[in-house]
């Protein structure tokens, strides 16, 4: 049985949490919050994130550090404000399982690692994949732990997005 993800969801994460969690620097938050590719909210001066846009944070820059050109993301943005907001229920399950998939102009969301290898069987042209639910995982340690999470994008451990082969 999951467990609901504790107060993730009520967090309000500055611009500097925001940083440490997804690995990007500030001058590219700022400059993402200044182009809309972004949602800030305010508090006082400052800017706010709620869980749900540092998740999307989260998921542009793996998409951008797995090559897909910003460009491309910001088209695909409302469709992935869609997506979390559509599955928000299901991402604060921790026994969760969802995935997004992309060609760079369609996005697809999917539950579970069967659901995936049929999009991708589906698929004429090659897709990116980001798991929602390992990005809503990090933002839990990330509450749980504090500022404890790797910042340097260099050194980060492959992570484990989708686990077809294990025995």
């Amino acid at each position: 049985m999951s467990r609901p993800i504790g107060d993730v969801a009520k967090l309000i994460f500055t611009s500097k949490e925001v940083c440490q969690v997804t690995g990007i620097t500030a001058r590219q938050l700022q400059w993402w919050d200044e182009h809309a590719l972004v949602r800030a909210g305010r508090q006082g001066h400052r800017r706010a994130f709620h869980p749900e846009d540092v998740l999307a944070m989260l998921v542009v820059g793996e998409l951008r550090r797995k090559g897909l050109s910003l460009q491309k993301i910001r088209r695909l943005m409302r469709r992935l404000r869609q997506e979390v907001a559509r599955r928000r229920d299901e991402l604060y399950e921790s026994g969760s399982e969802c995935y997004l998939l992309t060609d760079g102009e369609a996005l697809y969301s999917e539950a579970g690692p069967q659901a995936v290898v049929k999009r991708l069987t589906r698929e004429r042209s090659p897709m990116w994949l980001v798991s929602l639910s390992e990005r809503m995982r990090r933002l839990e340690a990330f509450r749980k732990g504090g500022d404890r999470l790797p910042r340097s994008r260099h050194k980060r451990q492959p992570e484990n997005q989708l686990s077809l082969f294990a025995s």
